[in-house]
């Protein structure tokens, strides 16, 4: 409260002392940046460990850019961060598609149509899930069922490239 002395003239203390910084949490950041593979579209994914990290956009192997194999940092620094006590982390994937990818499907991998040698000949489509390198791998497939059985594979897990 200022102290009135004279007319015109007024005293009041005022505390010198630097405001103190509050504390925030730091359990919980944002990374952005290249992966194996992984969504490129939406909100990004909420990750509470490494392993989290490792089933949705691949581990900690070098990165392909163009014949050019890079350090993964990002998921160095994904590792580190739960290392170091964080708890929760939001990761966007960043990709730059292929000029060949058809802007129709989001840009994933072109679909591929595989025929199979057969009595009854039948047609498979093979679809990369996420775009990339990941997408471009090459598939052989020997049957040997009877065409009548229905193709299916209870091995395959919902993130499996």
């Amino acid at each position: 409260m200022p102290e009135y002395l004279a007319p015109g003239v007024y005293v009041e203390e005022v505390s010198f002392r630097a405001k103190s910084i509050e504390g925030v949490s730091t359990s919980t950041a944002g990374f952005v940046g290249p992966t194996r593979f992984g969504p490129t579209q939406g909100e990004p994914e909420l990750l509470t460990s490494f392993a989290d990290f490792e089933r949705i956009y691949g581990g900690l192997e070098p990165l392909d850019f163009d014949g050019t194999m890079r350090t993964n940092y990002l998921a160095y620094g994904v590792r580190a961060f739960f290392e170091e006590g964080g708890s929760r982390l939001y990761v966007a994937r960043i990709y730059e598609p292929a000029a060949t990818a058809s802007p129709t499907d989001g840009g994933h991998a072109a679909t591929t149509n595989a025929g199979i040698a057969s009595p009854a000949p039948a047609t498979v489509t093979l679809r990369a899930r996420f775009p990339g390198a990941a997408g471009n791998l090459r598939v052989t497939l020997l049957p040997r069922f009877s065409p009548a059985i229905p193709l299916s594979s209870p091995r395959l897990q919902e993130h499996d490239v």
